[in-house]
């Protein structure tokens, strides 16, 4: 459940602003960024093609696309 990632967070009192990570790049190049974003609403429109990979810390999950 997306909720588990934000758990933090919405304990934090979000409920509409949810920030995280989300990685671009390559690891077979070598050439890795992880840009900093929000998520404006609620987290059941969350987009369904990100794949959670870890904690930035411990309020910011890490996300990565997928295809």
């Amino acid at each position: 459940m997306i909720s588990e990632h934000f758990k933090n967070q919405i304990e934090q009192g979000a409920t509409e602003t949810f920030w995280y990570g989300l990685e671009a790049g390559s690891y077979l190049v070598g050439e890795i960024k992880i840009n900093i974003t929000t998520h404006k609403g609620a987290l059941d429109t969350f987009p369904t093609n990100l794949e959670f990979i870890r904690m930035l810390s411990e309020n910011v999950p890490l996300f990565k696309e997928v295809e």
